[in-house]
């Protein structure tokens, strides 16, 4: 089913997931491709269900958790959101986007010093991963620690070996000038 679902054969992907799933109900891989086949058809509802599916399965299977999260973060639920990201953390602690989407719901409850520290520790896991720099200049910037936000910026633009990774970096001074608010973003993606 993954394979279909990367070249974009949705009914065929469905199909595969689904007969997966009568086969053998009790894998959380079958459940998943449910849930990211759902997800692709915008089923979200169905999609949820799938991931809280494999969770049942395999309650420390770090994609479940963190694709049940991302359901979670979807529908604006950030406590139901941040228990299972941890939970994706726990059972994989190197897990870079779960790490920042944790990061992302700790500051938008207000906690930027555990967002901060959450946002850091993505990018220690994977230092080729960029939103948790910008999330992290974004959340100094929400708090006002405008210095320590443009430093960051300066040294994650130093880092930058990919042009198209400086432009996307370039931007975000000016946004977080514009609005002023420095909201972190989540990934917006399933794993």
């Amino acid at each position: 089913a993954g394979a279909l679902l990367s070249l974009g054969r949705l009914p065929e992907a469905a199909g595969s997931a689904e007969t997966a799933a009568r086969l053998s109900p009790a894998d959380a891989g079958s459940w998943l491709a449910i849930g990211s086949v759902r997800y692709a058809l915008g089923d979200k509802a169905g999609a949820q269900d799938a991931f809280a599916r494999a969770v049942a399965c395999e309650p420390r299977n770090p994609k479940a958790n963190y694709n049940l999260g991302m359901m979670h973060l979807e529908q604006g639920q950030l406590k139901q959101a941040a228990e299972r990201f941890e939970r994706a953390i726990e059972a994989d602690p190197n897990y870079a986007v779960a790490r920042n989407n944790l990061g992302t719901v700790f500051d938008a409850a207000g906690d930027h010093a555990a967002a901060e520290a959450l946002f850091t520790s993505a990018s220690a896991c994977d230092v080729d991963y960029l939103e948790p720099r910008h999330n992290l200049a974004a959340s100094l910037a929400k708090r006002g620690a405008w210095a320590e936000s443009a430093r960051t910026l300066e040294a994650h633009l130093s880092a930058c070996q990919d042009v198209a990774a400086v432009g996307t970096a370039q931007r975000l001074p000016r946004a977080l000038l514009d609005e002023q608010d420095g909201q972190a973003a989540p990934v917006e993606r399933l794993d």
